[in-house]
């Protein structure tokens, strides 16, 4: 398989790796706010109580601050995500396609790196006014 669309299949495997580590996290730090057992099992969280009685000791406050925190980071991460999805779609569309394998490399450089026309030109070897003609050919 060509060397572009491996390197896009790895950056999507380990943003999923990240985004899972995330939502792990997040879902510890929710269990830390959930320690209060009411009757028939029922838990609920005690605003009362400034601290939270876990086996390490953080505050509600500071539980609320962390999830908040990795929420901030997870959103763009599950975003980009969604986006290289898209793209590895239409990248194995034009790759699979009858196509030139130069129509997916350059939609690879224009979408994905964000080159532009002149840079990505220079990277493949050809001229700019090639590269547009490719990128209306496959509608970028």
């Amino acid at each position: 398989m060509d060397p572009i669309y491996t390197q896009l299949v790895k950056e999507i495997e380990e943003l999923t790796v990240a985004i899972e580590n995330l939502r792990t996290e997040i879902e510890n730090y929710l269990k830390m706010g959930n320690v209060f057992n009411g009757p028939s099992g029922i838990k609920g969280i005690d605003y009362t109580q400034d601290r939270v009685s876990t086996s390490g000791t953080m505050s509600f406050s500071d539980v609320l601050r962390r999830i908040y925190e990795k929420e901030r980071i997870l959103q763009p991460q599950i975003r980009r995500l969604e986006t290289l999805k898209t793209i590895k779609i239409k990248f194995e569309e034009l790759y699979q396609s009858d196509k030139d394998l130069l129509e997916a490399k350059v939609f690879y450089f224009r979408v994905i790196k964000k080159y532009t026309q002149k840079k990505t030109a220079l990277e493949l070897g050809y001229s700019e006014r090639q590269i547009q003609r490719i990128e209306k050919k496959i509608n970028i």
